[in-house]
């Protein structure tokens, strides 16, 4: 049995864009549903359908997506709404929250205003 096989290590992809998945120690296979649906799903199709306003927060220095994400979201999802908070991370709730809290209240009114 092959040290991959024995340690059910799965990749996908090849090149720059490759993902290894390993098993570990203290965890289970179960622990790779969720970035394994989460970087292979591709949804850009769906980005037309939704009927309601919505919010992209970014970061502006965001180790995971980078900006030409939030603008392709924004680009794409009609009625969108981008806004970069001036911050680094992923997580712009968790690292800029009053910054976070101050852009969805400034969405929620101009969306109230709008009706």
């Amino acid at each position: 049995m092959s040290v991959q096989s024995r340690n059910k290590v799965q990749c996908y992809g090849s090149g720059p864009v490759s993902l290894l998945f390993a098993h570990g120690f203290g965890c289970d296979q179960s622990m790779w549903r969720l970035p394994r649906v989460t970087f292979l799903a591709d949804h850009r199709s769906d980005l037309a359908r939704p009927p309601v306003p919505a919010l992209i927060l970014q970061c502006s220095d965001d180790p995971i997506a980078p900006r030409t994400v939030g603008g392709y979201l924004h680009q794409h999802l009609p009625g969108s709404t981008l806004e970069i908070i001036d911050n680094v991370g992923h997580c712009p709730h968790l690292s800029a929250p009053d910054a976070t809290a101050t852009a969805i209240d400034a969405f929620l009114a101009l969306v109230l205003e709008r009706q």
